[in-house]
């Protein structure tokens, strides 16, 4: 097995749970409180600047073609949403990198 086939197989090892896409929507939703983003200021939480909550994620993506690195959280009924809440193209083709669940 080469490196890469042991980074795939290790991906597709991890278990990810609700908490942890808890943690990363709590992460990216005070980014977005710090960089003044007025829906999330105005936000009293990340469900409610989401829109969603964290048993509605699937798995979280890091890199998507042209935008390059950040964070995009897939929803079990197939949409996508950039870290500042934002929709964004749910063609699977775009991203890489995603977490497995």
């Amino acid at each position: 097995m080469n490196d890469r086939q042991a980074a795939a197989q290790a991906t597709t090892d991890l278990k990810f749970t609700e908490l942890t896409w808890a943690d990363f929507m709590v992460k990216y939703f005070r980014w977005a409180r710090a960089l003044d983003i007025p829906s999330a200021v105005s936000a009293t939480d990340a469900a409610q600047f989401y829109g969603f909550r964290c048993t509605d994620v699937q798995m979280v993506h890091f890199h998507k073609q042209g935008e390059g690195e950040g964070g995009w959280f897939r929803l079990k009924d197939g949409r996508v949403f950039k870290w500042d809440g934002t929709r964004s193209d749910p063609d699977p083709a775009f991203y890489t990198n995603a977490t497995a669940h």
